[in-house]
C-alpha cells in the first residue's frame, strides 16, 4: 500500500504559480483553503474536494481520485472569466510528475469536471472543480 498524497495541493500549487498566464493575473496570490484577510484582488483559493482510493482485488493500491476545488476571485465579472481560461489551461494536462515536500506525485491526467459562478460580498466568484488522476 502507498502512502496517500494528502498533499495534492502542492501539485496544485505548482502547476497554478508555474504557469504564466496565471502568474501574470495573481502574481503569488494563490493559497489554501483561505485567503489571508486584506488580500488584493484578484487571488485563486484551492482545496480538495475529496480524495478516493482505487485498490485490486489484493488491496494494492493503485490510483486516487482527486477532487480539486479552484475558487477565483476578482472585482470584475470579465476578469474572472479572463482568469478561469488560464486557470483551465494550467489544469487540464496528460501525465505529469510533481516535486513536493513529502515526495514525488504523480498525476496521469487533469480533467476539467464542473464550475459555478457567484458575486458574494462585492466579490465577483468564479468557481472550478478539477478531477486529477493521482498514481
Amino acid at each position: 500500500m502507498r502512502v496517500q498524497n494528502f498533499n495534492i495541493g502542492e501539485a496544485v500549487y505548482q502547476a497554478l504559480a508555474n504557469n504564466e498566464a496565471v502568474a501574470a493575473y495573481v502574481g503569488s496570490r494563490i493559497f489554501p483553503l483561505v485567503a489571508p484577510e486584506g488580500t488584493e484582488f484578484p487571488y485563486i483559493v484551492y482545496s480538495r474536494l475529496s480524495m478516493t482510493t482505487a485498490r485490486d482485488k489484493d488491496s494494492f493500491f493503485y490510483q486516487q481520485d482527486v477532487m480539486e476545488t479552484v475558487v477565483i476571485c476578482t472585482e470584475t465579472y470579465k476578469e474572472g472569466i479572463d482568469i478561469s481560461m488560464a486557470v483551465g489551461a494550467a489544469l487540464q494536462f496528460g501525465e505529469r510528475e510533481f516535486n513536493t515536500s513529502t515526495g514525488t506525485i504523480s498525476v496521469m491526467e487533469s480533467t476539467y469536471d464542473s464550475g459555478t459562478e457567484d458575486y458574494v460580498n462585492n466579490t465577483f466568484v468564479q468557481g472550478a472543480v478539477y478531477h486529477l488522476k493521482v498514481r
